[in-house]
């Protein structure tokens, strides 16, 4: 979903965005290593995947 969201993004504005913000809402104690597990790493690999 990320990697999609750049690649829309950079087709409508023609370039990147030079700073991106992330807000997570919703995720109790019990769920938080599953962000930092799982989430988290997907997000840097969508990164990767377009700078």
């Amino acid at each position: 979903m990320v990697g999609e969201l750049l690649e829309y993004y950079r087709e409508w504005n023609g370039q990147l965005a030079n700073k991106i913000v992330f807000y997570r809402d919703g995720v109790d104690d019990g769920q938080f290593a599953r962000v930092l597990n799982f989430e988290i790493p997907q997000i840097k690999a969508a990164f990767k995947g377009e700078f």
